[in-house]
């Protein structure tokens, strides 16, 4: 998980904005995805993708 979106979670809490927390996942690439709201219920997404190796 990146710095940023470490931090994200932190930062929505802070605000008021509930989100499902960060997802990691492996397959069939490595990402991590922050779900969340915003206040007109629109669903919008934070991912982040490892660079390749």
């Amino acid at each position: 998980m990146s710095g940023a979106t470490a931090a994200a979670p932190a930062t929505s809490a802070a605000t008021g904005v509930a989100h499902a927390g960060v997802t990691d996942a492996t397959g069939p690439l490595p990402y991590s995805v922050l779900v969340f709201r915003d206040p007109a219920n629109i669903q919008l997404e934070l991912m982040w993708t490892a660079a390749p190796e």
